[in-house]
C-alpha cells in the first residue's frame, strides 16, 4: 500500500509536471522561469522543485519525451484496430494518426520539434530513454512484428 506521504509527493510532481508543460507550450522554455512554475503548480516552496527535477531543462526532456513516447503509443494502438494487407498501408496508417494528431495539437508539435534533441552524447538519451521505459511499453511488444502479420 502506498502512504499518503508517497502519494502527496508523486501530487507535487505531477503540478510542477503539468504546471511546466502549460508554461512551456504557452510562454515557451526560455521565458519560463522554475518560479513560474513552482507558482502555477501552487507548490509553497522553490526548493521543492529541485527534490523532483535537476532543472527546468531535465523537466522539458522528461515532457518531451512522456508526450513523444504517448502519441507514437496511441499510434500503434490505432493502427492495431485495423486489418492490412501490405506493410506500406500499415506504416501509412501509423505516420497519417501522427500527423492528424499534431494536426490537432500544433502546441505539443511545436514544443518537441523545437526540444528533442538527438545531440550530445548517446549515453544521456539512452539513460534517458531508460528511466522512462515505462510509457513505452506499449511500443516494445508491438512494434517486433508488423501488425499486417500478427493473428488476429
Amino acid at each position: 500500500m502506498v502512504s499518503k506521504v508517497e502519494i502527496n509527493k508523486k501530487k507535487k510532481e505531477n503540478s510542477l509536471y503539468e504546471a511546466a508543460y502549460d508554461l512551456f507550450i504557452t510562454k515557451g522554455i526560455h521565458d519560463t522561469a522554475i518560479s513560474d512554475i513552482v507558482k502555477k503548480a501552487g507548490v509553497a516552496k522553490g526548493g521543492t522543485f529541485y527534490l523532483y527535477f535537476k532543472d527546468k531543462y531535465d523537466l522539458l526532456d522528461r515532457i518531451v519525451l512522456n508526450k513523444s513516447a504517448h502519441v507514437l503509443c496511441e499510434a500503434v494502438k490505432n493502427t492495431r484496430l485495423n486489418s492490412f494487407d501490405t506493410f506500406e498501408e500499415e506504416l501509412l496508417s501509423f505516420v497519417d494518426y501522427i500527423i492528424e494528431y499534431f494536426k490537432e495539437d500544433k502546441l505539443l508539435l511545436k514544443l518537441i520539434y523545437k526540444n528533442l534533441s538527438w545531440g550530445g552524447p548517446l549515453g544521456k538519451l539512452t539513460r534517458t530513454m531508460k528511466r522512462y521505459m515505462k510509457y513505452t511499453i506499449c511500443l516494445k511488444e508491438d512494434m517486433k512484428i508488423p501488425l499486417y502479420l500478427k493473428k488476429r
